[in-house]
């Protein structure tokens, strides 16, 4: 698992380093370094190893895609939008060259700061990962490895979720102070949700920006963490290490 040595040193890089294989691996929850997985064959040591070096590399290239500047922004697949019927509302005021002249520029600073806010707070997941990694006990590893193509993605999720919102919350919210909209987005939404109808809105606008911010910027970082896990499993290219070859080939195998 990751040393304290590690640990400290990877906050001041954002990225993640193991160890050598063997050296602290004995003080997982339920160790038997001798002991073999079963119809794989492979040492629990290894396997542990293995599935750590999976997380480290799915998570870590997560992050570094998606908390870079622009990460979001830039990202055809994840660029956050203004809210669905905020953006419906978009083109109307478009067409009017008096709102697109009046509200078109705050529109345009909302979404800016909403990525950039987004990217800000991905790049704080590293330690959180980190811990959740630190944490993963030998039932843990197998049900990763066994668990299908999203496992390692689920285990950080249903380990790190709330965390990680609790931690990106300030920087979204810093982020979206800085856009004039942001100042009087819950007064205005809430106008324009009582006038639903007459505006021909199907859904009510959020009031919070903060929590859809929040909500798109956890599910891209999860998502692609998952298409990251499921390139090191399925693509021996991916699998970058002797170790992440060992375990995922026998697994592919069924050795």
């Amino acid at each position: 698992m990751l040393t304290a040595s590690s640990l400290s040193a990877c906050a001041q890089t954002g990225t993640l380093v193991l160890p050598k294989a063997g050296t602290v691996l004995s003080k997982l929850p339920g160790a038997k370094s001798q002991e073999t997985s079963g119809n794989q064959g492979i040492p629990q040591t290894e396997v542990a190893q293995g599935l750590q070096e999976a997380l480290v590399q799915g998570a870590g290239a997560a992050v570094d895609l998606l908390g870079k500047t622009s990460g979001f922004s830039n990202s055809p697949m994840y660029r956050i939008p203004l809210p669905p019927e905020a953006d419906r509302l978009r083109a109307k005021i478009d067409a009017n060259p008096v709102l697109k002249a009046a509200v078109g520029p705050q529109l345009d600073a909302t979404v800016a700061r909403m990525n950039e806010g987004a990217e800000k707070a991905v790049a704080r997941a590293l330690p959180l990962f980190k811990r959740a990694i630190l944490s993963m006990t030998f039932a843990d590893a197998y049900g990763i490895l066994t668990g299908g193509n999203r496992a390692a993605t689920d285990y950080l999720q249903r380990t790190t979720g709330p965390a990680l919102r609790a931690e990106f919350k300030p920087e979204v919210d810093s982020a979206l102070k800085e856009a004039a909209l942001a100042a009087y987005w819950t007064p205005a939404a809430t106008r324009l949700n009582k006038n639903k109808i007459l505006l021909g809105m199907r859904e009510d606008l959020p009031t919070d920006l903060t929590e859809y911010v929040l909500d798109k910027a956890l599910a891209a970082l999860f998502a692609e963490v998952a298409l990251q896990e499921e390139k090191i499993r399925i693509q021996p290219a991916a699998q970058t290490t002797a170790l992440l070859q060992k375990v995922f080939g026998s697994l592919r195998s069924g050795k």
